[in-house]
């Protein structure tokens, strides 16, 4: 299975116009998909991403973790 993220407003619903920063990528495990967020969260916040689920393949590995810092 393939790691992917959905990109989501502050209601928890998907992001319709996606910053150039959320490129629709499928990652082979789930630490590249961290790793890879990691690095470029500030930019899909500053884009209007304001929270983000993980899905592997089906299954919701991780469910609606918020961009904002703390």
């Amino acid at each position: 299975m393939a790691f992917t993220w959905v990109y989501l407003d502050e209601a928890g619903k998907p992001v319709a116009d996606l910053p150039t920063a959320a490129v629709i990528a499928e990652f082979t495990t789930r630490s590249e998909a961290e790793i890879w967020l990691t690095t470029n969260w500030r930019l899909l916040l500053n884009g209007g991403v304001h929270q983000v689920s993980l899905w592997d393949g089906t299954e919701l590995a991780m469910e609606n973790m918020s961009l904002h810092p703390a």
